[in-house]
């Protein structure tokens, strides 16, 4: 039914369509002759004023509508500046550090020579672990395993850091790391350093914190320095004239003298010793070489030095107190470790048992029971045949 509908619309587009053509070729154009076309209706018409008001309100649209600003690069001209300065920075930082150390290290070269018989390691005599941190390592020398230098300078490569000392001021350091021989000298702790930096340093060294003290010194020891010691007697061996009149010379530069035999630089040596120096500019070599003078001047006095028979029991005492104390602590962690460890099974067992049916809850019950009771009659035949 539907396709005989469908031919019969098509056939009828096809009748009209052929009328229309045979229209179209036999239209007489003199059947409108005087034909004349009606005037315009004034209805029609658009007022002028209607018009007019079109016109300003298009006007006034195009007046009010902001034109596109041309687009500028401030951020990014911004950004591009500070990666240019900073790149800028960190190549003239760089530079300036290497310089600087490479400066003192030629000057103490000799002087490590005279009292070393290895200097440098396998990476080199000079070597840089980071843009602002660098040592020198040197072995062979009686009553020393060795020593490292450390030059840790200021982050000139760094423009933030740059901007962070205009609040936080910082100076070059030269750090001095020596090992010694386990037998090298009596159980020791003495330290002299910055009087207002006594707190943080007890604080932040624990054998200064459990063994060490202010002591009472010589008057002749600068103001801004200050002594913590295990005894006083240990002043007097190791603040001799000598020493006082260095650190008098160059008290603006001693940052620490610290002598211990709690592993201060490596665990595995436990008698050590550490200096911290401000590093000297390199217009004033001289200064950085009797520093050094001073401390193997110190390094050689250390194996001399003789603590009397109280100070010797007082020392070894306390060093069996501490660790005894820390024998205890290191029990009691282990217990609560262990008891840590005996809750989370605990723990497991109880999630475990949650999904099991009445049946399989009563066999492993069962299975425990006779667990326990194998392990009695264990306990019970060792202490009849004991």
């Amino acid at each position: 039914m539907n396709r005989l509908v469908f031919a019969g619309v098509l056939l009828i587009c096809i009748c009209f369509h052929g009328i229309s053509g045979e229209d179209r070729k036999t239209f007489n154009h003199d059947e409108f002759e005087g034909f004349e076309p009606a005037p315009p209706d004034p209805q029609d018409e658009i007022p002028l004023r209607n018009v007019k008001s079109v016109v300003e309100h298009v006007s006034e649209t195009i007046r009010s509508t902001p034109l596109p600003q041309p687009r500028t690069y401030y951020v990014e001209g911004v950004f591009a500046t500070i990666l240019v300065v900073y790149g800028l920075v960190y190549w003239i930082g760089r530079r300036l550090n290497e310089r600087t150390v490479r400066t003192h290290v030629d000057s103490i070269l000799p002087l490590l020579k005279t009292q070393f018989s290895h200097i440098g390691d396998s990476d080199g005599v000079l070597v840089k672990e980071s843009q602002s941190s660098f040592y020198v390592r040197a072995v062979g020398r009686q009553n020393c395993i060795g020593i490292q230098l450390s030059f840790e300078l200021r982050r000139r490569q760094d423009l933030f850091s740059l901007l962070l000392e205009l609040a936080f001021p910082s100076v070059d350091t030269l750090i001095i790391d020596v090992l010694l021989e386990d037998d090298a000298y009596p159980p020791v702790v003495f330290a002299v350093c910055k009087r207002r930096e006594e707190k943080k340093l007890r604080k932040a060294l624990k054998d200064l914190a459990d063994f060490a003290g202010p002591a009472s010194t010589s008057e002749d020891l600068p103001e801004s320095l200050c002594v913590l010691s295990e005894s006083d007697e240990l002043a007097g061996s190791f603040l001799t004239p000598q020493v006082i009149q260095l650190l008098q010379s160059y008290e603006s530069m001693v940052q620490l003298l610290h002598f211990s035999d709690q592993g201060i630089v490596s665990q595995k040596h436990k008698k050590s010793l550490q200096f911290k120096f401000k590093l000297p500019s390199e217009d004033a070599p001289e200064k950085g070489h009797l520093l050094l003078k001073l401390v193997f001047y110190l390094i050689s006095v250390v194996p001399k030095l003789k603590l009397s028979k109280q100070a010797q029991q007082k020392a070894e005492k306390r060093r069996a107190e501490l660790a005894e104390e820390q024998e205890k602590k290191n029990h009691q962690a282990r217990q609560e470790a262990a008891q840590e460890k005996k809750l989370q099974k605990l723990k497991k067992t109880k999630e475990s048992w949650a999904n099991l049916s009445d049946a399989e809850r009563q066999k492993k019950e069962e299975k425990l029971k006779e667990k326990e009771l194998r392990k009695r009659m264990m306990k019970s035949a060792k202490v009849i045949h004991g």
